[in-house]
């Protein structure tokens, strides 16, 4: 579980970073598939871990409620890797 937990952070650190690039920056390093890909990793994580996570069948439907939403994202932040 400790594994799970730590590479279920690690992963959400990796997607706020995209989420930064693409949104904010507009400076994208991955593709849209490899970072849909990542969020299902993301998805299958926290269904071990016990999160109440949205279904991944459309991610873009209830996109407020993933357990990783960007809030107050900053380089250098914590959130950083």
């Amino acid at each position: 579980m400790i594994e799970e937990t730590e590479e279920f952070i690690n992963l959400q650190k990796e997607l706020l970073r995209h989420k930064f690039l693409y949104y904010i920056e507009n400076k994208p390093e991955i593709s849209d598939y490899d970072f849909d890909m990542l969020e299902r990793s993301s998805y299958e994580i926290a269904k071990t871990l016990g999160f109440n996570a949205d279904k991944f069948d459309d991610p873009q439907e209830n996109e407020v409620h993933h357990v990783h939403w960007m809030i107050g994202y900053k380089e250098g932040s914590k959130y950083e890797n």
